[in-house]
């Protein structure tokens, strides 16, 4: 089921900004679709808010669109899916009203080289440092293999 745009709203929480949910969200339901341009790695363009979607390849979220607040959590509610050559936000576990949507940044980012940030998630499963897929330990790899995009399964062997 496609989400209505008006279901979400950003807003400022001590980490920045954010996206949140303004309805309840099942397990399955499609959030959106991200839009924005699909660039090179030497991009100047390319930033922490990018979208790495490929080895070399990131995408640059449509400025000012909600997809450009979501932020990163070590056990996120939201997953970033790649179908039929566009880029869809995911819901992964139930949310209510007033939540935050996040994903894991590890499940697309490879090295995130110069954007490495230190993570407030809290999660019991936190990483405390956000670095991208190379830098995680086996077990935090097996926690995340199945919200791994595409380009980094292939990139590790990842089956599924």
């Amino acid at each position: 089921m496609l989400i209505q745009s008006n279901s979400v709203e950003v807003f400022c929480n001590p980490k920045g900004k954010a996206l949140r949910s303004l309805l309840p969200f099942k397990v399955g339901d499609l959030i959106s679709v991200i839009l924005g341009t699909v660039v090179d790695y030497n991009d100047p363009k390319v930033d922490y808010r990018s979208l790495q979607i490929d080895v070399n390849k990131y995408l640059i979220v449509e400025k000012n669109s909600p997809e450009e607040c979501i932020n990163h959590s070590c056990d996120p509610n939201c997953q970033i899916l790649f179908e039929n050559d566009r880029i869809y936000l995911y819901v992964i576990k139930d949310i209510v009203v007033g939540d935050e949507l996040t994903f894991n940044y590890n499940s697309t980012e490879y090295d995130m080289g110069k954007d490495v940030f230190v993570c407030l998630c809290e999660s019991p499963n936190c990483v405390k440092e956000v670095k991208g897929y190379k830098y995680l330990t086996e077990e935090q790899k097996s926690l995340i293999a199945s919200q791994l995009a595409p380009y980094l399964k292939e990139k590790v062997n990842v089956v599924g």
